[in-house]
């Protein structure tokens, strides 16, 4: 398995698209005041998915590509695919997100943006990879 907590971190400032090319993962940073609160419910037992993450592929020439995301340590199905200019690559919601990896396939480079939800999508914040 890869280990976000092994590699030192580079972080890249909110605004910086992140270029993710070749075979070893990055990890994006969830900022303690981005992690998972879990409040304590009474009313139900099961929580519906409120964490969301989401890739946005960049809209300069040459940010098109592969990418592929690691949620929590599972790989997101569905990325196999290139992702043109400007498209979403990633828009998934969870109970509980602990880690983010993203990994470029191949040699032909990604570049874009992750941000991270904790209302369901209702509002977004940048997530530095590095």
């Amino acid at each position: 398995g890869f280990d976000c907590n092994a590699i030192p971190h580079r972080t890249l400032r909110s605004d910086a698209a992140s270029v993710i090319g070749n075979t070893e993962p990055i990890c994006c940073i969830i900022k303690p005041d981005q992690a998972d609160v879990s409040e304590v419910s009474t009313s139900s037992p099961t929580s519906s998915p409120r964490t969301c993450v989401q890739l946005t592929t960049g809209e300069r020439t040459n940010d098109d590509g592969f990418v592929k995301a690691f949620i929590n340590g599972m790989e997101v199905s569905g990325m196999e695919s290139k992702f043109a200019k400007g498209t979403t690559a990633l828009n998934k919601c969870y109970e509980e997100v602990h880690s983010i990896q993203v990994q470029g396939p191949r040699a032909d480079a990604w570049i874009g943006y992750a941000q991270i939800s904790h209302d369901a999508g209702a509002s977004w914040a940048p997530l530095a990879c590095s």
